[in-house]
């Protein structure tokens, strides 16, 4: 796909199909997968759709680089390394001022917080984290952010020569808010989660826009997130789960998952 306002079409389309499929499976099969049978099926769609946005259409479909995506070469395990000391540190600085303001508001709920935590449902829930956070992130990072890109173009410029810098950060700005937005959609309707999810996923879409670098944007993601829910005790259920607070859509479609948990959280 060469022409850019079909790339711009198609992205569109790339991103109002996934999220309507999300929609679906969150609303109307969700509540009732474990009675449907429908588990295995919706399984190998979210295989599927993770294939999708991974492979298919980022190589085969966009022709995206690597670099942009926050990707490495094969010969790195696609961990991108060229600009990890820069990513580093801007995702770094997020992470400590994330942890700082949760660990203040938690001593402020709890001065005897870190008394009685729960390590080891600390640590459980920041391993499986890791791996959800590099799956949302590799939808939302790696490939919505850059649809978005595309979507949005920075305004022509003279052959040979970059953008001024002003337009340069307004486009930046309009990428990663609109980035926000759509993070904080996914998590409706709660809605101290969704304004959370606003601000955290427009302050990484910003550096991710300059730095992107999946393998940490997912461990600051997964760190704070932990934070959030361990010491704070915040209720991140969204859809209709939101209400339903017996009822699991990831443990549900991955037992061992039920198993490693346990009654820990």
């Amino acid at each position: 796909m060469t022409s850019l306002a079909g790339r711009k079409g198609f992205g569109i389309f790339e991103i109002f199909a996934f999220t309507s499929g999300y929609l679906w499976v969150l609303w109307r099969v969700g509540p009732h997968l474990q009675t449907s049978g429908l588990a295995p099926l919706i399984l190998a769609l979210l295989l599927a759709a993770l294939v999708y946005v991974a492979y298919v259409s980022p190589h085969w479909i966009h022709k995206d680089p690597l670099a942009i995506r926050g990707l490495g070469s094969p010969r790195t395990l696609f961990v991108r390394t060229d600009n990890w000391t820069e990513a580093a540190q801007a995702f770094g600085a997020v992470a400590l001022v994330g942890a700082i303001g949760v660990i203040g508001a938690a001593l402020w709920k709890q001065p005897a917080v870190f008394s009685v935590l729960n390590w080891k449902a600390f640590y459980v829930k920041l391993g499986g984290y890791l791996f959800s956070t590099l799956a949302q992130d590799l939808i939302f990072l790696s490939f919505f952010l850059v649809r978005l890109r595309t979507i949005f173009p920075l305004p022509a410029a003279p052959q040979g020569a970059a953008a001024p810098p002003q337009a340069q950060r307004r486009n930046r700005l309009l990428v990663s808010g609109l980035l926000g937005l759509l993070f904080s959609s996914y998590h409706f309707p709660n809605p101290l989660v969704m304004a959370l999810a606003l601000l955290f996923g427009s302050v990484v879409a910003w550096i991710y826009y300059a730095h992107p670098n999946l393998v940490l944007a997912a461990g600051c993601h997964a760190l704070v997130g932990t934070m959030l829910h361990r010491m704070l005790g915040l209720h991140m259920r969204i859809g209709p789960f939101y209400w339903d607070r017996d009822t699991y859509i990831l443990r549900t479609l991955f037992p061992p998952l039920r198993e490693w948990i346990g009654d820990l959280f």
